[in-house]
């Protein structure tokens, strides 16, 4: 049997429901840069909706949100015990970083234990560490899994071709718009998130299209889930200020949400 996507071309709720969520501010993936601005090699962060996961020389710790105000949050090791603060602080304009990092330490608040974090009030305001922080470069490519010639159900978008480092939208009226891969970022294993751009569609506006690809496991291991925006006046294109940075937890705001909308299945082609 052919392989078989199952793509969600949808609007997605800004916030999902439970649990401690981290501000769509300081999602995204981050390059740790020393004081030029040249990425530290081998040192990352990425922040997604409910994790922080830091990188450093090929070693990874993960970490869950206990509780946030925004810029400051307090961590909990996933696997282990005890907690960590970290306050993410945006740099003044023009500088080579966009944000500082600081480890803020933490202190006990009555009977309660250090490895028992209850609160942003058990984090003080001592800074243990700076780190320098920017966003990661644009540019992405899509993994082999995904790419070929996908045809769809509905109404407006007859064919999607994926190529390495780009999209192909194909209409039924046979128009067609290519974009290039802007942004990439992981959430868990099996999910995949993208926002592509295609510069000048209209006079000094840029178009943005964001996807949400989801790995089914347990069913076919070639079957996805792919969310994206509704359509919006006959179109899925959303319409930004030319070279306007675009940031997949702030352009695409429905990116990395749940709630489904708008369904199309899309087949791979067999031509």
């Amino acid at each position: 049997m052919n392989k078989l996507v199952v793509l969600m071309l949808v609007t997605l709720a800004s916030s999902v429901a439970g649990g401690c969520m981290l501000d769509k501010r300081i999602r995204g993936e981050w390059w740790i840069v020393d004081s030029r601005g040249d990425r530290v090699d081998g040192k990352y962060i990425t922040v997604s909706r409910h994790h922080v996961e830091i990188v450093s020389e090929g070693h990874a710790r993960k970490y869950s949100c206990s509780h946030t105000n925004g810029h400051l949050v307090q961590l909990k090791p996933i696997g282990d015990e005890g907690y960590i603060c970290l306050e993410f602080v945006p740099s003044i304009e023009g500088k080579h970083d966009e944000y500082s990092l600081i480890r803020r330490g933490h202190h006990t608040t009555g009977r309660f234990s250090v490895i028992r974090p209850t609160g942003l009030s058990q984090c003080s305001r001592s800074d243990l560490g700076t780190l320098h922080i920017r966003r990661t470069d644009p540019g992405c490519s899509f993994p082999t899994e995904l790419q070929g010639k996908w045809t769809l159900s509905g109404n407006f978008i007859k064919d999607v071709i994926i190529k390495s480092d780009t999209l192909t939208i194909q209409a039924f009226d046979y128009n067609k718009m290519t974009l290039g891969c802007e942004r990439f970022q992981m959430e868990g294993n099996h999910t995949y998130m993208f926002a592509l751009r295609k510069e000048n569609v209209r006079r000094n506006k840029d178009g943005c299209l964001c996807f949400r690809f989801k790995l089914l496991t347990g069913v076919n291991r070639d079957t996805h889930l792919l969310a994206g925006q509704r359509f919006s006046a006959g179109t899925p294109i959303k319409l930004i200020e030319h070279g306007t940075p675009i940031y997949l937890h702030t352009t695409c705001e429905y990116v990395d949400s749940g709630s489904p909308d708008t369904w199309h299945v899309a087949f791979p082609s067999q031509e």
